[in-house]
């Protein structure tokens, strides 16, 4: 993690631990939550970086969040506090329940 700037942290491939999601992927990752809590799965108004939604797939993605019970809201700033992303050889996992400690 770059020091310099702790809150824009690098994309750090590593297969063997949990880094900081980077401070590069951020606005994406909000834009596309906030295109979800506003119930556009299908992102009729695109988000840069993030390749279109095919309709079954959103359709998909509306079930799964009305299943589930939930109610989607945008990303608040202290979810970079505790959200990771791991380096999996081919894909980037990410998760939003680590503890900070975790990987510091």
């Amino acid at each position: 993690m770059n020091s310099a700037i702790p809150d824009c942290p690098p994309a750090i491939k590593d297969d063997g631990r949990a880094h900081p999601i980077a401070g590069a992927w951020r606005p994406m990752l909000g834009a596309l939550v906030r295109r979800f809590a506003l119930g556009d799965y299908g992102l009729a108004e695109a988000v840069e970086g993030v390749d279109p939604i095919a309709p079954e797939t959103a359709q998909q993605v509306r079930d799964a969040v009305e299943d589930y019970g939930a109610t989607l809201i945008e990303l608040p700033e202290a979810t970079w506090q505790t959200s990771v992303s791991q380096w999996q050889g081919d894909f980037w996992d990410m998760n939003g329940s680590a503890k900070r400690d975790k990987y510091s």
